[in-house]
Order: structure tokens, then C-alpha cells, then sequence
């Protein structure tokens, strides 16, 4: 399988830190989602990274359906319950580190691309106040928990590692650290995971 994507985005990287969670092997083919000019735009009609071909050619998108795909590939260290409402506990916290990426990026790319003078300041603070009230909503819901559901790494604790080291990345100036210390002392075990250690976005440049 070759998985479309980039060393940077927090969604292709949560798809790569659930193959290396799961043993699954895996190529990664580098592609700019922001560029049209790509193979990408031939396999995913979205233009959106990451996108999974399988070997029988298709497609595969977005992040969490290709989640779901990998962790019912194999039976090693499952990221899922089995149970419907333990499921869906997860995948919420899954829709909310997402959700919480999309509002961080729209906002920091206004000001990228865009002139100061043409940057909409009332849009970039509504953007970014999702995230704001998204990490407060964190802070609440692990509290002093090791993992984010039911006492068990997930892929819930996979796609909100992904979205606070962005965040720390990114969007520095946000400083979640200080605001929800809590959401500090859960993370950093995170980090010590192999995964994460080794899909660390610091590690390259693009």
C-alpha cells in the first residue's frame, strides 16, 4: 500500500502513526496538498492529503476513514473498541482533534497567504477561538487520565497527540501548554511513544 501524503501535515501523520502502531508496512509518496499540480489530484477528486491507494489501485480518504481501514486490518494493538458506544466515545475525540485542525489551519493560512491589509482578523479570530474552546474541551475530558478514553491508548490519543504537537508547531504563540497544564503532563507521555518519535514533524523541512 502507498500512502499519499506529507511529513508535516497532522492528518497524514496520524495515518502513518497508526500503520506503525498497528506493524503494518506501508510506502509514503510525498505530495503538496496545496499544490494542483500533483499526483494527488488524480487519485483524490478532494485535492486532500493523505489519500491511500491500495494495490488494487484505488483510493482511500480522508484520515479517519483511512484509519478505520488500517485498524481493521489487523487484530495487533487495536485503536478501536469493539463496543458501538466505545467506538463512537472514540471517533469523537477522533471529530474533535480534526475539527480542531481544520479551524488552526484555515486561520494560520489567511494570514500566510494573504496581504495584512487583506487579512480578515474578525475570520481568524473566530477560527481560532474553535480551538481555543476545542482545548479547553480537552483539558475537561482527560483531566488527569492517562489516555483520552476508557484507560486505553486509542486512536482517539492518536489524533489529539497529532493536533496539540501541531499546534506547538505551527501556531507557537497559542501556548496550550501554560493555559491547560493537564493537557501538558498527557502529552508528553505521548511523546515518548516510538510513533510519535519517529513521525516527528521537526524532523524534516517542506
Amino acid at each position: 500500500m502507498q500512502l499519499v501524503g506529507s511529513t508535516t501535515s497532522p492528518f497524514s501523520r496520524k495515518v502513518r502513526i497508526c500503520f506503525i502502531e498497528k506493524e503494518i508496512p506501508y510506502s509514503l509518496l510525498l505530495e503538496d496538498g496545496w499544490n494542483v499540480n500533483t499526483k494527488l489530484h488524480e487519485i483524490n477528486p478532494l485535492g486532500k492529503i493523505p489519500c491511500l491507494l491500495l494495490s488494487n489501485g484505488n483510493p482511500i480518504f480522508d484520515s479517519s476513514v483511512i484509519a478505520d481501514y488500517i485498524d481493521g486490518m489487523s487484530g495487533i494493538n487495536p485503536l478501536l473498541p469493539q463496543l458501538n458506544l466505545e467506538k463512537a466515545q472514540v471517533k469523537t475525540f477522533e471529530a474533535l482533534a480534526d475539527g480542531l485542525l481544520d479551524a488552526a489551519i484555515l486561520a494560520r493560512r489567511e494570514r500566510m497567504m494573504r496581504p495584512t491589509a487583506q487579512q480578515n482578523e474578525e475570520w481568524i479570530e473566530r477560527q481560532l477561538s474553535k480551538v481555543q474552546v476545542s482545548l479547553k474541551y480537552l483539558a475537561d475530558s482527560i483531566a488527569t487520565s492517562e489516555y483520552c478514553n476508557l484507560n486505553k491508548f486509542t486512536l482517539a490519543d492518536i489524533a489529539v497527540g497529532c493536533a496539540l504537537d501541531w499546534l506547538d508547531f505551527r501556531l507557537p504563540e497559542m501556548n496550550w501548554r501554560a493555559d491547560h497544564p493537564n493537557l501538558d503532563v498527557y502529552f508528553s507521555k505521548l511523546t515518548l511513544r516510538p510513533s510519535f518519535l519517529s513521525t516527528d514533524p521537526r524532523n524534516v523541512n517542506d
